[in-house]
């Protein structure tokens, strides 16, 4: 059993830090700071950019206290997955795994960077610029959440 909550973990987890990390190597590489490329019009585009904050730049200039944030969660929830004693259900390794990959990948922007490069823009809504980190995170958490509302039908999955 904690094989397989272990095999779905790291291969959720890589997947989304390659991704992650990927989409910002290749967005650094071709996109100056602030280009704009439209990719569909009045909807989204992507658009270069660093961001010294956390979710919604909150925290600007907080590099220290964001890098440990995220160290300590990643900590927290790898320990979770990995103890034994700890009772955890498909969704939830499921959701630590997206969190964990998410975090990991802006924590290596930190550490290496200084700043988190962010570049999907929503057009048709005043909404902060993200990356796919991001992302991977909400999915998490709503992960975490369904599993939540869901409540005993989600706990009754013992395979974890």
């Amino acid at each position: 059993m904690i094989k397989n909550r272990l095999l779905i973990f790291i291969s959720i987890f890589f997947s989304t830090f390659i991704v992650d990390i990927f989409s910002k190597f290749v967005i650094d590489e071709r996109l100056y700071l602030g280009q704009v490329v439209n990719i569909f019009p009045n909807v989204f585009s992507f658009e270069k950019a660093y961001n010294t904050g956390g979710a919604f730049s909150i925290l600007q200039n907080s590099t220290l206290l964001l890098s440990l944030i995220s160290i300590v969660t990643l900590a927290v929830l790898v320990y979770a997955v990995c103890d034994t004693k700890v009772k955890l259900n498909s969704f939830e390794v499921c959701a630590f795994a997206f969190i964990c990959g998410g975090a990991a990948g802006n924590l290596i922007d930190r550490l290496f960077l200084g700043h988190v490069i962010d570049f999907i823009q929503l057009e048709f809504i005043d909404f902060p610029i993200f990356n796919l980190a991001d992302i991977f995170i909400n999915i998490g958490v709503i992960i975490l959440l369904f599993n939540i509302i869901l409540g005993k039908n989600a706990k009754s999955d013992n395979l974890m």
